[in-house]
């Protein structure tokens, strides 16, 4: 049996939605003016806007909509001693939140307001976590995982109905 470590996605894979959207949809609900500072934030990134919109408001972590055929096979996963990391590229914070609502997750790598955890950089960071690259990955979409030539990433990808 694979006992290798399971790096999971946050956004389209654990949830049926993009944290990012919902955030800032909260955040033209709650604080509309706030909306004015998003190009000034974009300047610095995508991370920083991440990071500053979740500093204003963030999506209750216990209403998202959760795949719970994910779920329910990573608590399998985790009961059978597979260690779980919660890879997303939304911001910490809400990774984080995610993290201890779920209670089955050993660590949350995320966006931290410098650097967007997406892409080549996700790939990176998993390539120096698991050098011998013995995991796999829990994602919506091969692009979320990393570039195409990491050939030894062992990739399972959910189809995930839209509503």
């Amino acid at each position: 049996m694979n006992k290798y470590p399971i790096a999971v996605d946050l956004d389209g894979t654990l949830i049926r939605t993009d944290t990012l959207h919902e955030s800032l949809l909260k955040l033209v609900k709650t604080h509309p003016i706030r909306l004015l500072l998003l190009p000034f934030w974009l300047l610095r990134g995508k991370a920083h806007v991440k990071k500053k919109v979740s500093a204003i408001t963030t999506p209750s972590v216990a209403l998202l909509p959760y795949n719970h055929d994910v779920i329910d096979w990573l608590k399998v996963q985790r009961n059978s001693n597979r260690l779980l990391l919660l890879c997303t590229a939304a911001d910490e914070s809400i990774g984080n939140d995610v993290a201890r609502h779920l209670g089955i997750f050993e660590r949350c790598v995320a966006s931290d307001g410098n650097i967007n955890m997406k892409g080549i950089v996700k790939h990176e960071m998993l390539k120096n976590l698991f050098p011998n690259r013995n995991f796999t990955y829990v994602g919506d979409a091969p692009s979320r995982a990393t570039s195409a030539n990491f050939a030894r990433l062992k990739r399972y990808f959910t189809h995930l109905k839209r509503h």
